[in-house]
């Protein structure tokens, strides 16, 4: 569904990522992972057109991202930011429902249909009791919940989300992931995700994109998430456990 090629990109003169290329071509979770400043978020900002990239680099389902006008853009693709700061004090209901917008008009009014699909958003985020709260009120934590809700309401075949997890505790880190699997499989959604935690990738994700000196490494966890690669780009030594529940990575 998504197609890179030979993307280079640099902030002035600071150079990110440097001929990129790269697929996302099967529904399924995708885990973005590598070292602060790799350009992790650099690369979900382009998919996600809040950069501006030259064309014929990026493709969604054949299509010059360049190409596609912003509000089609907003149909196949919805964002979710590391960092959302409300400026307006919109309740949590609003807020969802503007999820809908890229595909009204300014006076239409939504439907059943719409209204069914933001409580299902509400009630998978577990966000029942905070609806007629304003998003001004809400912690981080709650913040990104709300996001993802609003990514849910937006209906795309595309999310992608910047460290959805990394201000949420243990038990919602753990639903959220839960989510992200059973809408990818349910939904036939194609999700990618950058994470900070290895481990989150290594037990949770279908493909990792492990980015590392302007260069991507891709595969299935296991064969991308080795101890020799992790040493080597981390420059620090590790080693795996295995228990019940999964295999993890130890420093």
């Amino acid at each position: 569904m998504i197609s890179i090629k030979n993307l280079s990109f640099s902030y002035e003169k600071t150079l990110v990522l440097d001929h990129i290329d790269l697929e996302f071509y099967d529904a399924g979770v995708y885990g973005i992972l590598g070292p602060n400043g790799a350009g992790k978020s650099t690369l979900l900002k382009l998919l996600g057109g809040i950069l501006k990239v030259s064309k014929k680099h990026i493709y969604i389902n054949d299509k010059d991202i360049t190409s596609i006008y912003r509000k089609d853009l907003a149909q196949l693709v919805a964002y979710v930011p590391q960092q959302f700061s409300p400026t307006y004090a919109f309740t949590v209901r609003q807020m969802l429902e503007m999820g809908r917008h890229p595909y009204h008009g300014q006076f239409d009014e939504l439907t059943k249909a719409e209204y069914d699909l933001i409580n299902y958003a509400i009630e998978v985020t577990e966000l029942g009791y905070l609806t007629a709260k304003y998003v001004t009120e809400l912690s981080g934590g709650e913040l990104q919940r709300v996001m993802i809700a609003r990514a849910l309401v937006q209906d795309t075949p595309i999310i992608i989300l910047d460290e959805p997890i990394s201000h949420l505790d243990i038990h919602y880190q753990k639903e959220i992931i839960n989510l992200l699997k059973k809408i990818a499989v349910d939904q036939n959604k194609l999700i990618i995700t950058v994470l900070h935690d290895m481990n989150v990738g290594l037990n949770h994700c279908d493909y990792i994109h492990l980015i590392h000196e302007h260069k991507v490494i891709s595969g299935k966890p296991e064969d991308v998430l080795t101890i020799e690669k992790i040493s080597k780009i981390y420059n620090t030594n590790v080693r795996k456990i295995k228990d019940e529940i999964g295999e993890y990575i130890h420093w």
